[in-house]
């Protein structure tokens, strides 16, 4: 199974002020995205992918709608590199 990494791990954003992939630098216009599976930072072209991926709720979390009616494992699609 595919499992998304936490935000606490996230690249910082002042680390970053172009693209490592294409070397786009960083702007208004140009906005950094985090990719899911690494963590790394790159600009929306070389993020363009999309990972689908199974996400079991959490039993803690008593606010959301599948907490409360029971639902299984739910699907999102995740920006990847």
């Amino acid at each position: 199974m595919i499992h998304r990494i936490p935000e606490s791990e996230f690249q910082a954003d002042d680390d970053v002020i172009e693209c490592p992939v294409c070397r786009s630098e960083f702007s208004l216009f140009t906005r950094k995205h985090h990719c899911r599976l690494c963590g790394l930072i790159f600009c929306d072209s070389c993020t363009a992918y999309r990972i689908d991926v199974s996400t079991e709720p959490d039993p803690n979390e008593r606010d959301t709608i599948a907490s409360l009616f029971g639902l299984g494992a739910q699907s999102e699609s995740l920006r990847a590199c």
